[in-house]
Order: C-alpha cells, then sequence, then structure tokens
C-alpha cells in the first residue's frame, strides 16, 4: 500500500537563495561566523529583526558547533509598547528551540 503521507517539500534557502544584495551579503556574514563559539545578536522584535534572528537560528542549528545563540534587547522606553515588545522578543526566543538554546537578555535604558 503506497503510503498517504503527503510529501515535505524541499527546504527554502535561508534568504533569497539568489544572487541578490542581501543574499550576498548574508553569505559574506556566515563564512566569517566562528562556528565552535556561542553567538550574540541584537532583536528589536521588528519585522526585520525577527527574519534575520529566523534566518540566523535556522543557520546555526545546522552550522555551529556552539551550544548558545545569545539575544540582546534594549528597552529604549521610547514608546509607549515598549514594554510589549521586551515581551514579546523574550517569548520569541523561548519558542526557538529545540536544536538551540537562545539565551535572551534586556536592558532598560533611559531615553535621552
Amino acid at each position: 500500500m503506497a503510503s498517504s503521507r503527503t510529501p515535505r517539500p524541499a527546504e527554502p534557502p535561508l534568504l533569497g537563495g539568489g544572487r541578490g544584495p542581501a543574499d550576498l551579503a548574508w553569505q559574506r556574514f556566515v563564512r566569517r561566523v566562528p562556528l565552535e563559539r556561542p553567538l550574540a545578536v541584537a532583536f528589536s522584535g521588528g519585522a526585520d529583526s525577527t527574519a534575520l534572528l529566523l534566518a540566523l537560528a535556522r543557520w546555526y542549528r545546522r552550522h555551529a558547533r556552539g551550544e548558545v545563540l545569545h539575544v540582546f534587547h534594549v528597552h529604549h522606553g521610547l514608546q509607549q509598547a515598549a514594554d510589549s515588545f521586551e515581551a514579546h522578543c523574550a517569548a520569541f526566543c523561548a519558542a526557538l528551540s529545540p536544536g538551540i538554546t537562545a539565551r535572551f537578555a534586556s536592558r532598560r535604558v533611559a531615553a535621552r
């Protein structure tokens, strides 16, 4: 009897998989990452940093020999929703497992 399971699609490339500026920048970046050490990244919780953190976490799971991805968030308090940004970032990092440990740290800094 044939399997009724739907075949899983091929995994997409980390970014566009092409030769565009973002793809080339990503390729240059990952060639320079020390694979045997933990890695740290800043995370605002916005769309851009979320996309980059997802790509980095996926790449890190596959290639890095370090066990911890350190994720830092700076709470500037510049917007009324800043507390919710911090909570979103913490929850997002907790959901990045399995495969990596995302250690989240946030620092509140007074706005100037």
